[in-house]
């Protein structure tokens, strides 16, 4: 929480059972920026917004594009709020579970990991950054921004995206 008067971190859980899709699961972590208004909007909304774009039977690239057009709902939900002031980083998976298909897609500087238990060996669990961290301040990550339309600004102190259409899933993780 750090100096800030109240956490600004949200999560979600969907476990297998809980969508109309009966095997998948949806794992988010955001990060808010600004204030709580946006990361509770989208605690409270992201579940319905991606259930909205699922379907049965879908291949990992369906799955990365149903993540991608959520995200964009999202986001729009929250301009048309007016809520420009505020925002946050986003890091989801989707977990299919018949199929062992994992998807993940980030936003900003959250990113996904992946913890697999080795109960045989040494070090019992392996580790694994599946995203990359997204810093407007790094040079790659500001010339993607900036190929795609967007804009840095330091407004604020820090480095940040001044345009909401950028977007970046990541290719599909099979587990």
């Amino acid at each position: 929480m750090g100096d800030r008067p109240e956490q600004q971190d949200r999560y979600h859980v969907i476990r297998p059972g809980r969508l109309q899709q009966e095997h998948i699961a949806v794992f988010g972590v955001y990060d808010g920026h600004g204030g709580t208004s946006a990361v509770d909007q989208i605690e409270q909304e992201m579940s319905s917004v991606l259930a909205s774009h699922l379907e049965s039977n879908m291949t990992s690239h369906q799955y990365q594009d149903a993540l991608q057009n959520a995200l964009k709902d999202q986001d729009a939900a929250l301009l048309a709020t007016g809520m420009s002031q505020q925002g946050s980083t986003a890091a989801i998976s989707i977990l299919d579970t018949t199929r062992c298909l994992l998807v993940s897609a980030d936003l900003g500087d959250s990113y996904v990991v992946l913890a697999e238990e080795q109960p045989a060996e040494q070090q019992r669990w392996h580790v694994s950054r599946l995203s990359a961290l997204q810093k407007p301040s790094s040079r790659v990550e500001q010339g993607r921004i900036e190929d795609a339309g967007g804009e840095i600004n330091h407004t604020y102190g820090s480095a940040r995206v001044a345009l909401q259409e950028v977007w970046r899933c990541l290719e599909p993780s099979e587990t």
